[in-house]
């Protein structure tokens, strides 16, 4: 954990429409001055660079990475809250990416970014503690995911 002091800001549009329990999930991160870390697997630059800065604009600590096999053969740095991954991508899939990481014992919540989410949903959903989103997404939608998933992993 981070001695860092960091803030959440919302569109105040997007407040009423989270569950309670989100909203308290991110306070509580706010709070105990915990920042979270997510790492973004996307090949499109366009996407993961927006994705990044809104995310790091929020508060939160990203670590961008342009393909799995890139993640894959990172230096270690310390673990993700979250993985934010994209399900189309050039020598392995986000799924691929989640199958393996799965099958290593990596619980981290993964997040897949899709078009079209309708025929990833039971492939995914098989999976422990993973979504879909679809893009594009409000600022709102990807709060949300990130924090049920980090949510779950604490018991929350």
């Amino acid at each position: 954990m981070s001695d860092t002091q960091f803030y959440v800001f919302f569109a105040p549009a997007a407040l009423p429409t989270m569950p309670t329990n989100i909203l308290w999930f991110l306070w509580a991160s706010v709070a105990s001055k915990q920042k979270l870390c997510i790492h973004i697997v996307e090949d499109d630059e366009g996407i993961r660079d927006s994705t990044s800065l809104l995310l790091e604009t929020l508060g939160f600590q990203i670590r961008a990475f342009s393909s799995a096999i890139e993640y894959l053969n990172s230096p270690p740095t310390g673990a993700a809250d979250c993985l934010l991954v994209d399900i189309h991508m050039p020598h392995m899939t986000g799924v691929e990416l989640l199958e393996l990481l799965r099958s290593r014992g990596v619980n981290t919540p993964v997040i897949i970014m899709t078009g079209n989410g309708a025929h990833l949903k039971r492939r995914v959903l098989l999976a422990r503690n993973c979504a879909v989103l679809v893009k594009p997404f409000e600022e709102s939608e990807l709060l949300a995911k990130i924090a049920e998933g980090c949510a779950r992993v604490n018991g929350h």
